[in-house]
């Protein structure tokens, strides 16, 4: 390892789901003087990402690249990336030096790929971070899918404008299920992890009233009050994906494909979920 000291476990996992804000959380928790967070949100140790570390590698030369640019030498933030791209052991030792830099301040694994580990997997996190909380961040599961895909269409993976046959096949490609699947999601980290460490966060909730929701964040994490500068900051969109509206088949197939999970989740959560299904039973039935 390139940190002299041994590294530390995050205080948190935020474990998704995918267009759920999961960005937004992570640029305004490493704003916030109480915290650190890793330079590359999505270190996916738990969920073995096969594109991780092509991942990895990109975003370190790109960090370098701009130090070269900027003719600026941020030694610390060469060497973490180092730590993150370079390393051929990929263990828990690995995994807790990523860390080392927070010192003491609140730190924590953003990878919404952790919204596709099983029941296994996620007994096996939580037992292996018996004190980390966990941050589940959820959305409207119809949204959340077309938001997926015109981040897709952005990164050149589907081009939303082409006609519907050759659009489905693509669609049923591209669409994770499981980031959709809310239900199930919230029910396995539930149990995992029980109702106190896990604080659960809804896209509405950033859309309406961000500062609300972020403090309620903060507040889980024992961290304090944001400032003045970093309220007026909560507001703003990160990572926002553009596009023109859904299909109307493609909201009628993805409403009944999400429709019996999303009445799991509303039976917990009433506010904002009966939104959300009086909406989907209005498309299903189309």
């Amino acid at each position: 390892m390139l940190f002299s000291d041994p590294g530390r476990d995050p205080d948190f996992l935020c474990v998704g789901t995918q267009r759920a804000g999961t960005t937004w959380l992570a640029v305004m928790l490493g704003a916030h003087p109480g915290a650190w967070m890793p330079p590359f949100k999505e270190i996916s140790f738990w969920y073995r990402d096969p594109d991780a570390i092509r991942m990895h590698l990109e975003r370190m030369y790109q960090a370098f690249h701009g130090q070269v640019q900027d003719r600026r030498v941020d030694l610390p933030l060469l060497r973490w990336w180092g730590v993150l791209a370079l390393s051929e052991v990929r263990d828990i030792d690995w995994y807790r030096s990523l860390f080392s830099p927070a010192g003491s301040r609140v730190t924590g694994d953003i990878t919404p790929q952790y919204a596709l580990l099983d029941d296994a997997q996620v007994a096996r996190v939580s037992s292996r971070l018996p004190d980390a909380k966990v941050i589940l961040m959820l959305r409207h599961p119809v949204e959340r899918a077309w938001s997926q895909l015109r981040l897709d269409q952005r990164l050149g993976r589907v081009a939303l404008e082409a006609p519907r046959a050759e659009l489905e096949p693509a669609f049923e490609r591209l669409i994770f299920d499981a980031f959709s699947l809310q239900g199930a999601l919230h029910a396995r980290w539930r149990a995992a992890v029980g109702d106190e460490r896990l604080c659960v966060v809804f896209h509405d909730e950033i859309v309406e009233a961000p500062e609300r929701a972020f403090v309620r964040v903060c507040d889980h994490l024992g961290l304090g009050v944001p400032g003045t500068a970093l309220r007026k900051a909560l507001a703003q969109r990160v990572n926002h994906a553009p596009g023109g509206a859904m299909p109307d088949w493609l909201r009628s197939r993805l409403s009944r494909r999400y429709l019996a999970d999303t009445r799991v989740l509303g039976a917990r959560f009433p506010h904002p979920v009966s939104g959300w299904l009086a909406d989907m039973e209005a498309w299903a039935e189309r």
